[in-house]
């Protein structure tokens, strides 16, 4: 995406300006607002100046503890408002997209914001119910369109879940899709390449929403077409991607033999074309199936390498839609891995007879806290996923009374984003309890939090 203007850099910096003043009048350090924002102080003094972007929850939460009403929050609605439109309309239309909505003074929130993102894609052509022209002739300026929509609701899906964007996401992938038949649009052969990248693109992200969601066939459908669209285009990057995607989908459907084949063919079929950040996500992916699968020794050797990966990753060289993984995600993967190896041990240890302790749950913990200290600030459902993993990882460890307290501190978030897989992993937490679920203290925690967690729907 292009640079944003001057306009949005200085609305930015003055809101986080107007953040500083009113946190210093209202007696916080940087360091007391971070710990009650779940940030931390850095992210606070980049969010001051404007060198770094935050969730609508952190203004919310914000407003909350400084007494501003809703001040914070509608500033921020504004700024994503002049964000979508600046997005949307950075190149001129052409006479087969309608003119953009015209920006409004107050910026969209809640299902204002998804509303106003749905009838972005409705002017784009883009929809359940965008009207039929004949044969349309789809240009440059619409696949940078699609690519822009979808960047947006790929943004929306990452702070708010994918329960939210689920059915929209999925009209404007099926209308997109129609751009590739010859039948219903002409698209000059120097933009068909591009175009089935774009269309790859947003099929990509409605299968992800659809997994998040909980529609695991909608979401298979979607990968599935994603893949077929991706190879179409000669991207093996985004290829590997999918693939990527479709690997996640079966480990959480706990298929995990098949997840690793997935991900080990994903592998070997990018080659020598793979960059340092797809290659690592993809190792990190391998590393899950293998600790799953008990094979502690292979699942430590790929987390090495995705580690030598990642020290090379430069964004300048990577696709656009791999700037998500950063230190928060790598860290994220070893602690995913080691929470599976922790669990396989205990799993095989035989009452009564002493084993060495190989301390998998405290490697656990301690990178899912480096996880959750990296995450960018626009990661809210990783962030969660990784808070619930923190509870876990703390079990695992033999750290109940720390658990209990992650477990509470989590119960405040669980429902801020719309996602079957947060719920879901809410409700398996127990299975990492062990000895400690017949306590008064966890049981109770068990049955008011855990039973029915409490998400968007």
């Amino acid at each position: 995406m292009a640079e944003d203007p001057v306009s949005i850099v200085q609305a930015r910096a003055a809101l986080g300006g107007r953040l500083a003043a009113m946190r210093a009048a209202a007696g916080y350090t940087q360091t007391s607002l971070a710990r009650l924002t779940f940030y931390g102080r850095s992210s606070i003094a980049n969010i001051e100046t404007g060198r770094q972007v935050a969730t609508r929850h952190f203004w919310t939460l914000c407003d909350q503890l400084l007494n501003s009403g809703s001040l914070l929050t509608a500033e921020h609605d504004r700024l994503v408002d002049l964000r979508i439109t600046h997005s949307l309309a950075f190149q001129p239309a052409s006479e087969s997209v309608a003119d953009l909505p015209e920006h409004q003074d107050t910026g969209p929130s809640g299902d204002e914001l998804l509303l106003h993102l749905a009838n972005v894609a409705a002017a784009c052509g883009l929809g359940p119910n965008t009207p039929g022209r004949g044969r349309r002739r789809i240009g440059q300026t619409d696949i940078t369109r699609l690519l822009a929509v979808t960047d947006l609701y790929r943004s929306v899906d990452r702070e708010r879940g994918g329960g939210t964007l689920r059915q929209d996401l999925a009209d404007v992938a099926e209308s997109a899709t129609l751009w590739l038949d010859p039948e219903l649009a002409v698209v000059d052969p120097p933009n068909q390449q591009r175009l089935a990248s774009a269309v790859a693109g947003v099929r990509l992200m409605a299968g992800w929403t659809a997994f998040d969601a909980g529609y695991y066939e909608d979401s298979h459908r979607h990968f599935v077409l994603a893949e077929r669209a991706a190879v179409k285009a000669h991207d093996p990057l985004l290829t590997a991607r999918v693939r990527y995607c479709q690997t996640r989908h079966l480990q959480h459907r706990h298929h995990n033999v098949d997840a690793l084949h997935t991900v080990q063919f994903a592998r070997t079929e990018l080659g020598t074309s793979a960059t340092p950040a797809v290659l690592a996500m993809l190792l990190g992916a391998e590393a899950a199936s293998l600790a799953a699968l008990g094979r502690s020794n292979d699942a430590q050797r790929c987390l090495d390498e995705a580690s030598t990966a990642f020290a090379s990753i430069d964004l300048h060289h990577e696709p656009t839609w791999m700037h998500f993984y950063d230190h928060g995600e790598l860290c994220a993967q070893y602690g995913r891995v080691y929470r599976d190896l922790a669990r396989q041990h205990d799993m095989g240890r035989r009452p009564g007879v002493p084993q060495p302790d190989p301390q998998y749950g405290a490697e656990a913990v301690h990178w899912v806290e480096q996880a959750l200290a990296g995450f960018s600030t626009d990661s809210v459902r990783s962030s969660i996923l990784n808070r619930i993993g923190l509870v876990s990882a703390l079990m695992l460890a033999h750290a109940p009374d720390e658990a209990l307290t992650a477990g509470y501190e989590l119960s405040a978030l669980v429902g801020t984003v719309a996602s079957h897989r947060v719920a879901e992993r809410v409700r398996n937490l127990p299975r990492d309890f062990g000895p400690y679920a017949q306590r008064p203290d966890v049981a109770e925690f068990t049955s008011t939090i855990i039973s029915s967690p409490r998400t968007k729907t």
